[in-house]
């Protein structure tokens, strides 16, 4: 029987290249009670990673793959739809409606998860999921636009940001309140894809 763990992790972008000012990173590790830290980005091996997006949710999984590649300094990160969800190493589903609970200034318009497992060898299990649910009730407009910030939020999660950051203003923050990703977010996706992974992609990907 194979075993393995399931992390679910929740929420509510020709010349010399200059480095940015970066500010300090967010982490973006999980620490297991082992004392085993999970450390994990795609490699340059298995690039680009493939997305399959729900065909309504296309036009966002672009402009999210776009921010994520705009803030690989040197190309380290590479995305690309695909229309085959059996090829795909990340999947964006999105879910029915559903009813939201809390106080009526703090409930979102959608919500998001990403659920990426781990096999007890330190292997990753694909393809990851992210989870696009809208809140039964609100407009249209509303739930596109939260869709296109959870999106981005959702997929720099799928790409090894595992946590969340701890400001407001950054995309991975858990309630983000933009698709926009802030320097502090850049210097995490950047340091992240600077740092030896823990965990590893299944050979031959």
């Amino acid at each position: 029987m194979r075993r393995s763990l399931v992390l679910l992790l929740l929420t509510a972008g020709c010349g010399t290249v200059t480095p940015p000012d970066r500010p300090d990173p967010y982490d973006y590790t999980i620490a297991l009670d082992n004392g085993f830290r999970i450390v994990f980005h795609w490699t340059a091996a298995s690039l680009p990673v493939r997305v399959w997006p729900d065909p309504t949710l296309r036009a966002h999984a672009a402009d999210a793959l776009r921010l994520w590649e705009g803030l690989s300094l040197y190309g380290e990160f590479r995305g690309v739809l695909v229309g085959d969800s059996a090829r795909a190493d990340v999947l964006i589903l999105r879910a029915r409606e559903a009813v939201f609970s809390g106080t009526p200034g703090e409930i979102s318009d959608c919500a998001g998860t990403t659920s990426i497992g781990v096999e007890l060898d330190t292997t990753i299990t694909l393809p990851f999921r992210i989870t696009l649910t809208p809140r039964a009730g609100a407009g249209l407009g509303d739930v596109d636009q939260c869709f296109a910030i959870v999106a981005a939020h959702e997929l720099g999660h799928a790409l090894g940001l595992l946590l969340h950051s701890g400001d407001p203003e950054d995309l991975m923050y858990g309630r983000p309140a933009t698709q926009d990703a802030t320097p502090r977010d850049r210097t995490t996706f950047t340091t992240l894809y600077h740092s030896p992974p823990t965990v590893r992609v299944p050979p031959g990907r």
